[in-house]
């Protein structure tokens, strides 16, 4: 029930978003969607910094009722942050480590078994975020599946406040595939699929799909050579 409402919010807080954009006046019956929205807001704010095994407990209880799924022995830890908690879903043994975000309003985040998602991540996007099972991403590492590419100059540059030209934004899907890991301070752009075992060394960017086992570093990550 919690998660339907969720749904039905989320598509309101979408159109009030277009109107903010457009510049037109919000229609009385948003504000009411808006503030009833706030009220979970502020729900959320509360359970997300109670420390102990009693947040873990009450942050899972209440999720439980907002994701798509849920599985066995799932970890939310102190300060992570969900924009569009009813579009995730997760098996078993996976940890959301501390003061992590994940904006998925738009998009869709699947995460299979035994994953972690270390401290100060950011994932989110317009697009499908796939994490299959055992893999890992570390901690300041970023993940997008929505971006921007880079216009003429007679073109504005977008931002989120800005009137979208699709035409200058890039999406795609974002797969880590079984026991793919992303080490520290990456990030990872739309489109790109790591492959079953491949690694994405430290202070590193992906901007194309990595092969089976392959080791990738540098701005952007080039292949270094194949786990042994």
């Amino acid at each position: 029930m919690l998660r339907k409402l969720y749904v039905f919010l989320g598509k309101n807080e979408e159109k009030a978003y277009k109107f903010f954009i457009e510049e037109k006046s919000f229609p009385f019956y948003i504000y009411i969607f808006l503030f009833i929205k706030s009220f979970f807001s502020f729900i959320e704010s509360i359970i997300r910094n109670i420390s102990g095994p009693g947040g873990f407990f009450i942050r899972r209880q209440y999720y439980k009722l907002v994701f798509k799924k849920i599985g066995k022995d799932v970890l939310i830890d102190v300060g992570v942050i969900f924009n569009g908690a009813h579009n995730i879903s997760c098996g078993d043994k996976v940890w959301f480590d501390c003061y992590s975000v994940f904006s998925i309003q738009l998009g869709n985040l699947i995460i299979g078994n035994q994953v972690h998602i270390h401290t100060h991540t950011f994932i989110g996007g317009k697009e499908t975020i796939q994490l299959d099972d055992m893999s890992a991403i570390s901690s300041g590492s970023k993940i997008f599946s929505g971006s921007i590419i880079i216009p003429n100059k007679k073109d504005d540059i977008l931002s989120p406040i800005t009137q979208a030209n699709p035409n200058l934004m890039n999406y795609g899907k974002v797969w880590l595939k079984r026991n793919a890991v992303v080490l520290a301070n990456c990030t990872v752009s739309p489109g790109v699929t790591m492959e079953e075992g491949s690694m994405l060394l430290s202070n590193s960017f992906l901007n194309k799909s990595t092969k089976k086992f392959g080791i990738y570093l540098g701005v952007p990550a080039k292949f270094l050579g194949k786990r042994l």
